[in-house]
Order: structure tokens, then C-alpha cells, then sequence
């Protein structure tokens, strides 16, 4: 078993930085603004939760940006380990908006996540639909 086989709290910063694209190009405070970017996802989810807003393309720009600066796998796997499981059905949405959903992230905290088992939420689809000027989610179609 190697060491991030299963991201844990303990690992999943030095996971981070091993699939951090910017390396040569960046000081350990904009590496730490990278990581934190899922703070402000986060943020936008709990506001959903709370105040039943849902800003979409600010979440779609800040998931562009962490894709942009971790390695692909790596982004997937750290923004499931960085989002609270109640919010994985928003991840999942603005993933599949831009094609970037995995069908299951492995090792996170000790389980394998099945994604395509996780339901999107129909209320958010539908904010999102309207905000996105009509764009639907091609496996969510009624």
C-alpha cells in the first residue's frame, strides 16, 4: 500500500503539493491560496444550503482554477476529500457541467466513492439550468 492510496487528514497536504502543477513557478503562500480554493467552493455550497443562492458560475470559475493548477486525478480526488459528503451532490452537478465527473474517487478517508450512485439534487439543477442559460445535464434529462 503506498502513501496516498487513502487520503487522510493527515496526508492529503503533501498528496496536494505532489500533483501541484505551478511548482516552479510559485511561492508556498500562492500554494496555499491554491489549496484553498475549495474553501470558497465550500462557501458557495453552504450559501446554497442556507440561503438557497446558488452562484454558479463563480463555483464553475473556481473549479476551472483548481483543475488549472493540480493534476487532473489529483483535482477530482482532492475536491471530494475537501467537500463535506452532504454537498457531493453539488460537486457532482458542476462537474458534469464541465465534463470533468469521475464515475468513482478512490481512497478518500478509507472508502471508495461511487459518483454515479450520488443523486443531483433537482432544486440546484434547475438554478443552474436558469443561470447557465438553458444548459442541461446530459445523463439528468427527465
Amino acid at each position: 500500500m503506498q502513501i496516498f492510496d487513502n487520503l487522510t487528514n493527515e496526508n492529503w497536504l503533501l498528496y496536494a503539493f505532489q500533483n501541484y502543477r505551478m511548482k516552479e513557478y510559485t511561492t508556498t503562500r500562492e500554494f496555499v491560496s491554491d489549496v484553498n480554493i475549495t474553501k470558497y467552493i465550500n462557501r458557495q455550497f453552504n450559501n446554497y444550503r442556507r440561503n438557497d443562492v446558488l452562484k454558479c458560475r463563480l463555483t464553475m470559475n473556481h473549479i476551472i482554477v483548481y483543475f488549472n493548477v493540480f493534476q487532473f486525478d489529483a483535482a477530482q480526488r482532492l475536491l471530494f476529500f475537501k467537500t463535506a459528503p452532504d454537498n457531493w451532490s453539488l460537486l457532482k452537478m458542476f462537474l458534469m457541467i464541465l465534463d470533468r465527473c469521475p464515475k468513482k474517487v478512490h481512497g478518500i478517508n478509507g472508502a471508495l466513492i461511487q459518483v454515479s450512485d450520488i443523486e443531483i439534487e433537482r432544486e440546484a439543477m434547475d438554478k443552474a439550468t436558469e443561470e447557465l442559460d438553458g444548459i442541461i445535464l446530459p445523463t439528468t434529462k427527465p
